[in-house]
């Protein structure tokens, strides 16, 4: 488990999606898929996205991360899970990554860079 916290970004990208789930108990959970982009030194673009879900203060202020959004991440944990079976053997890992705070600015908000802008990302 890695937790990345700093007064200045840790990265920026645009939120590209929102998924609503019902829980058993009844709330409901929110997951957001977020897209970065970066260049390489040959000057190519790699894009990627990845789902991530709220924690500590960002949980209070979710409603914010609508499609289009631009989102500045300060504050992040990064974990690798894996579950025990019943039998012993363990499942496949897999990256989960929670955002614990973050800006944003765009959606309709004008002040949001361009998605070509260089600076970015």
């Amino acid at each position: 488990m890695i937790f990345i916290t700093e007064k200045y970004p840790t990265f920026r990208g645009y939120i590209n999606g929102v998924n609503e789930r019902e829980m058993p108990n009844g709330g409901k959970a929110k997951s957001f898929k977020i897209g970065t982009r970066e260049t390489k030194q040959d000057g190519t673009k790699v894009y990627s996205n990845w789902w991530f879900s709220t924690i500590g203060e960002a949980h209070k202020k979710e409603d914010q991360l609508t499609e289009g959004a631009f989102v500045t991440v300060t504050a992040f944990k990064m974990t690798n899970v894996s579950k025990k079976n019943d039998d012993g053997t363990w499942e496949k890992p897999y990256f989960r990554m929670q955002v614990s705070d973050f800006t944003v600015s765009g959606g309709n908000n004008s002040e949001a860079p361009s998605k070509d802008d260089e600076d970015v990302f």
